[in-house]
């Protein structure tokens, strides 16, 4: 990442086969998994002065005051050489996000991807929480809102199994942001399993589209 305060410098995000480096701040995959030799995603976001990495999935790096603004980003592989190849594919720059409730406004509904859950279960992962945190903050401060919690599934596996995979997920959402202080009565679980698309089940970008929650206005 560039360094806005030197301008021909730069903080490297250090990405290894099992774990993550920024600056003071790094993070090792749960169990010591190494991921050498094969294809991982790496992600990272930046809101206003908070810097967060992840790594297939799974937050490592967590920093919530960077001491600089980032203003643009270059990808170098170390050690890189005609028998020590490295590959990238698949890079997507994403504008900062709508607010949740502009998002309702315009929309009627909230579409979270966001939203994890362990694979071919109903157990969210830790981080999903923040995502849940602003829908249920979003709801105490405009107690008009009322949602459809809606999960939806990817095409892989059964179709019996998949739709009834979603309403378990639409429903652990709901008892989630119950425990957070949402009332029972605001909140309707409902799973559509794989019948609603968002993109292309073709490729694991497309599925992963598809694997989502939707918050819709009820």
């Amino acid at each position: 990442m560039k360094n806005q305060d030197a301008p021909h410098g730069s903080k490297p995000l250090y990405v290894t086969g099992k774990g993550m480096e920024l600056d003071q701040a790094s993070g090792d995959l749960p169990g010591g998994e190494n991921l050498e030799k094969q294809w991982v995603h790496v992600a990272m976001a930046y809101t206003s002065g908070k810097m967060k990495a992840y790594l297939n999935d799974t937050r490592l790096i967590n920093i919530p005051h960077l001491a600089f603004d980032p203003i643009g980003i270059s990808i170098r592989a170390l050690h890189a050489g005609e028998k020590s190849l490295y590959y990238v594919k698949n890079i997507r720059l994403a504008e900062g996000g709508v607010k949740y409730y502009d998002r309702f406004l315009q929309d009627g509904k909230i579409i979270a991807s966001g939203i994890r859950f362990d694979v071919n279960k109903a157990t969210l992962k830790p981080e999903s929480m923040g995502i849940l945190n602003e829908i249920a903050s979003l709801m105490k401060e405009h107690p008009e809102i009322n949602f459809s919690v809606e999960g939806h599934t990817d095409s892989d596996g059964d179709d019996a199994f998949n739709q009834t995979l979603s309403e378990q997920r639409a429903g652990t959402v709901v008892s989630t942001l119950r425990e957070m202080g949402i009332n029972s009565n605001r909140l309707v679980p409902k799973g559509w399993g794989e019948s609603k698309p968002l993109d292309t089940n073709g490729t694991p970008e497309g599925r992963a589209n598809n694997r989502r929650v939707e918050f819709v206005k009820k």
